[in-house]
């Protein structure tokens, strides 16, 4: 540890940005908390806190603060921060535990909520104190304050408990929550991010945990890959529902979920028909790692069902957009799609045409008549597609990293970001460090696929806009 960082908290100038960084370093910043012991008698309650803090965020070996923060319990101002500390430190002197058993009947709900979780840190055996603390912090999951509902989910998570407790209480607590408090539960804990997805994963083995687990490691994404495998034995459960929920998770996941293709595969023919769709969906989300679903994808290209043809046809696009004999089986159902009646339908199979580029050009006079349709983002993306699909085979120049871009590599939006163009008009603009997908070069231009404000959009970029991962 730096010695100017303890410096710089023995100054009353410097001393609260100091503690925002100890807070920041966690448990590395061990050689600071005697410098932050001396803090918790400083006059200025928000520097207090600030101490408290950042001894909470060292954790364990903040044990020669225990004393002062025991102490501190009777400040009024910062008795939830010290309250919290000794939860994360771990230990409380019997006289700081019985005030912390008291605040717990408060009506304030902050402090009662949090010496409730200190309890059940302090005695994580005692399954009782640890069940009114998950009680308690399932109860703040619903506060209509966004930080509280951070901060309670963070709080769930560190207490590690058994989810075959905390499961059923979570359960109760969302199935009573107004849909708006429920949209609200879900996005703290998947805001949680990779540190609470093991405790997902634990509870897709609790059946009647296993749908909203499942949702959750969807709003997640890519970071919920450690849960593939408990994602894949969960598709074994007999409420279709439920497994729907758990292939558009192994779908949000995307290519690191191949682990899970043959079971997916088995899916794509369910009885349910939306099972056979999110199976379809999944497969494709994965792309090529998914090839090994191809001849049943094929042969779901004729099923008697008025989405599922289209919809294996765009999954085939994803996995094996280079194969001309993939093409040759797709191209024809996804001219077909054109035709759908749902503008959403239409795009995902103009795209999936653009994907196959030189491969689809039977599809171009179609496409040529959408260029002229009433909605403006058909017109967009059958613009986009009809060059994908016109332009010659090569490789595009440099781009800024200095590394030959083809087509079929991931590449990273520059430090300026990146332009989507498209029939001469800009379509959206990518953040700096995005990922996007090549899809086709065209002298001086590349075709690329990315994802911006959660919407997938194609279009064309300068190779001086792009970098290599």
């Amino acid at each position: 540890m730096s010695p100017f960082l303890i410096e710089a908290l023995k100054n009353p100038k410097a001393s609260y940005w100091a503690c925002l960084i100890v807070s920041e370093i966690g448990p590395e910043a061990e050689a600071t908390v005697p410098a932050l012991v001396e803090l918790l008698d400083d006059p200025r309650p928000e520097l207090r806190r600030e101490a408290m803090l950042a001894l909470a965020a060292i954790g364990p070996a903040s044990a020669p603060a225990v004393p002062a923060l025991a102490k501190a319990l009777d400040d009024e101002i910062n008795q939830v921060a010290a309250t919290y500390a000794l939860g994360r430190i771990g230990q409380a002197p019997p006289e700081a535990e019985a005030k912390i058993e008291q605040n717990a009947q408060s009506d304030e709900g902050v402090l009662g909520t949090i010496s409730l979780w200190t309890l059940a840190k302090l005695h994580p055996e005692d399954t009782d104190r640890v069940g009114r603390a998950v009680k308690s912090l399932a109860e703040a999951l619903k506060d209509p304050d966004p930080e509280r509902r951070k901060a309670a989910a963070n709080a769930l998570v560190d207490l590690k408990a058994d989810p075959q407790l905390v499961m059923p209480i979570l359960q109760k607590t969302m199935d009573e929550a107004s849909p708006e408090a429920l949209a609200a539960i879900m996005d703290a804990l998947a805001g949680l991010g990779e540190q609470a997805v093991p405790r997902l994963a634990a509870a897709l083995k609790v059946q009647t945990a296993r749908l909203r687990a499942a949702a959750i490691l969807a709003l997640m994404g890519p970071v919920a890959a450690p849960a593939v495998a408990a994602l894949d034995e969960a598709l074994a459960d007999e409420d279709a529902a439920t497994r729907t929920e758990v292939l558009m998770a192994l779908a949000a996941i995307g290519p690191d979920a191949a682990a899970a293709v043959p079971t997916i595969t088995s899916l794509l023919n369910a009885e349910e028909m939306n099972v056979r769709y999110a199976a379809t969906y999944a497969l494709g989300k994965i792309g090529s790692p998914a090839a090994a679903a191809k001849d049943e994808l094929v042969k779901n290209l004729s099923a008697e069902d008025e989405f599922l043809p289209a919809a294996s046809a765009w999954a085939l696009s994803q996995i094996d957009p280079q194969s001309a004999e993939t093409a040759a089986e797709a191209v024809p159902v996804l001219i077909q799609a054109l035709e759908a009646s749902e503008a959403t339908t239409q795009i995902q199979a103009i795209e999936a045409l653009g994907r196959f580029g030189p491969l689809a050009k039977k599809a171009l006079p179609a496409l040529e008549k959408l260029t002229e349709a009433p909605d403006e983002d058909l017109r967009t993306v059958a613009g986009n597609s009809i060059r994908l699909i016109s332009a010659p085979a090569g490789a595009a120049p440099e781009p800024s990293a200095g590394k030959e871009i083809t087509a079929g590599m991931t590449v990273v939006a520059a430090e300026d970001g990146a332009v989507l163009r498209g029939d001469d008009r800009e379509i959206a603009k990518v953040p700096p460090g995005s990922r996007l997908e090549v899809l086709k070069i065209e002298a001086g231009w590349i075709g690329v696929k990315a994802t911006v404000d959660g919407q997938t959009v194609t279009g064309w970029v300068q190779p001086a806009e792009l970098k290599a991962p």
